[in-house]
């Protein structure tokens, strides 16, 4: 197995492919779905995303790679996908600020 390098084809083939799907999700929701439902289409991006999370931390409880030091969710990062629940069902643009600037 070849070793992971920063910036490879590979790596900069993920991001790209990550980007596009992004840029693509905003522009049908905002195009194609009534506002009514854009609500729920969060809903399934956060869960999405605390999923992603999750199995981040079981992959590295399996693979023995977990320490509370290093793992526990509340650095930057971890705390904005915890918080963003929080922030969807408040409507707090203060909380949004924090989260994304």
């Amino acid at each position: 197995m070849n070793p992971f390098i920063l910036f490879g084809q590979e790596h900069l083939s993920a991001i790209g492919l990550i980007n596009l799907t992004s840029i693509f999700i905003t522009v049908y929701v905002k195009k194609h779905v009534p506002e009514e439902k854009e609500s729920y289409i969060r809903l399934v991006l956060e869960i999405l995303i605390w999923g992603q999370e999750i199995a981040l931390n079981v992959y590295r409880v399996i693979y023995r790679e977990w320490n509370l030091s290093s793992n526990l969710s509340f650095h930057l990062c971890g705390f904005a996908i915890l918080m963003l629940f929080v922030m969807q069902y408040k409507k707090s643009y203060a909380l949004f600020e924090i989260l994304y600037f």
